[in-house]
């Protein structure tokens, strides 16, 4: 008996939420060095609408992120963020 191969294609990230956590990790003081090193990819190719990001590159993203900062929590964090950036834009209006 013969088993069939995983014919399907690797999984591809848009990197819509690359580019906001790598906004976030600037503001926060980061450099673009500290958190783009040996990942394959950096700022630019983030900006390009056709770019994706591989699985990996995904995992190892934010593995670096969660390194940098120390927070366990970062998903909450952004949200706040976000959410506070959103509800100013939202008062201005």
């Amino acid at each position: 008996m013969t088993h069939g191969t995983n014919t399907q294609p690797a999984a591809v990230h848009l990197p819509n939420f690359p580019r906001l956590l790598t906004q976030l990790l600037l503001e926060d003081g980061f450099t673009a060095e500290e958190i783009f090193s040996g990942l394959g990819f950096d700022r630019q190719n983030l900006a390009d609408e056709k770019f994706r990001l591989s699985t990996e590159q995904h995992r190892d993203f934010i593995q670096r992120a969660l390194s940098l900062t120390g927070n366990p929590h970062l998903a909450l964090h952004i949200y706040s963020r976000a959410f506070d950036v959103t509800y100013s834009a939202f008062l201005m209006t």
